[in-house]
């Protein structure tokens, strides 16, 4: 009886597994083909997570983010964050920098 009540509980731990691995797998595919379309807008996620920064710290503003992937169009491409209009401002308030456009780039490791 012990080893029947394992062997179940084994089963469903794997079948919760499977389950989540299936599920972020579609997700991943429905994120790639959204991201094929075009940039994706994280303006809002972006100021959202401006706010997590430490008090004490430079403050960040940015005009507009966008996730983007030009993976089938340029095999070589990588998955980027593009910004415009971001200004760096120190603990005071007092303008570090500013950057009309630019980009973060995520490229995996050779």
């Amino acid at each position: 009886m012990l080893r029947s009540a394992a062997s179940h509980a084994v089963h469903l731990l794997v079948e919760a597994f499977l389950g989540i691995a299936g599920i972020l797998a579609i997700a991943g595919c429905v994120l790639v083909w959204r991201l094929a379309q075009g940039p994706i807008d994280i303006t809002t996620l972006v100021q959202r997570a401006q706010h997590l920064l430490p008090a004490d710290a430079a403050r960040l503003s940015v005009g507009t983010a966008a996730l983007a992937w030009e993976g089938f169009h340029d095999p070589d491409s990588t998955l980027d964050i593009r910004f415009t209009d971001l200004r760096v401002k120190d603990a005071a308030g007092v303008p570090v920098a500013q950057f009309p456009a630019g980009r973060l780039t995520f490229a995996a490791a050779p």
